[in-house]
């Protein structure tokens, strides 16, 4: 949907969505359910991809060709980054990666197939090729909601002990339960069932105020520590995306090794 609305440029979405999906999408594109789509749902979610897309771009330009994306699911960067000199990395359980490769277009990522709470992340990347004598960009967006807070610490720091110096994170943290205006709450309790019933459980958050002193504390260097809400104002304030009911603990954090 931000990708028809002109929010994210993003020309690899749409044919990556099932059948289903891609009817849910073009039946919102239609008045009046379209304003549906301006939502502080949408707005946090158009949000998260553009500090994402930042911190790729931030990453490439500063001299990086190696961008590992954590939990990727159906993320279309490895295509809209694509630069001869680089190499991105997909990291995703093997089921969500078969069905990946049949949506997906020709060329992209190395698909390092693996299940975050039981295998190692650092043999994984090393047997597709990964060069932990370079600097990388690791990107771990949407991810930290479906592990534990002790599962999340030992993801960061398992990435911190791949970054040669010169390498970054980014990554984003669910706001706590509870918090937000009386529409967020409502929402994220939806999300919640949503997510039980699916097989994935949303097991941990953070506060904002919390998001700096928990990476820092997983070994890495916080550039900025931000929240949706801030980078919302920042780069979505000309649109008509409902930007002020984004929750105001949903984090956003860039860092790296020096």
């Amino acid at each position: 949907m931000l990708a028809h609305k002109g929010v994210i440029d993003d020309p690899y979405a749409f044919s990556m969505l099932s059948i289903g999906m891609k009817a849910a999408v073009a039946t919102m594109a239609c008045p009046p359910l379209t304003r549906r789509t301006n939502s502080p749902f949408f707005a946090s979610l158009a949000a998260r991809t553009l500090f994402f897309d930042q911190e790729v771009a931030s990453a490439l330009n500063g001299g990086i060709h190696q961008v590992v994306i954590i939990g990727a699911g159906y993320d279309s960067r490895a295509w809209r980054f694509a630069r001869p000199t680089v190499r991105f990395f997909e990291v995703d359980h093997p089921a969500t990666q078969e069905d990946k490769k049949r949506r997906a277009p020709g060329g992209g990522p190395s698909y390092v197939a693996l299940d975050l709470e039981t295998g190692s992340i650092s043999e994984s990347l090393s047997s597709a090729g990964f060069d932990s004598t370079r600097p990388v960009l690791f990107v771990v967006e949407g991810v930290t909601m479906y592990l534990d807070g002790s599962e999340v610490c030992g993801l960061l720091a398992a990435l911190a002990d791949e970054a040669a110096p010169g390498s970054r994170l980014a990554v984003n943290f669910a706001a706590p339960p509870g918090t937000g205006a009386a529409a967020d709450r409502r929402r994220q309790r939806v999300l919640r069932l949503l997510g039980r019933l699916g097989g994935e459980p949303h097991r941990s958050s953070l506060d904002a105020s919390e998001a700096r002193g928990f990476v820092a504390g997983a070994g890495w260097q916080v550039d900025r520590a931000t929240t949706l809400r801030e980078i919302a104002r920042e780069l979505l304030w000309s649109t008509e995306l409902r930007i002020d009911g984004i929750n105001p603990e949903a984090s956003a954090v860039a860092a790296s090794q020096s």
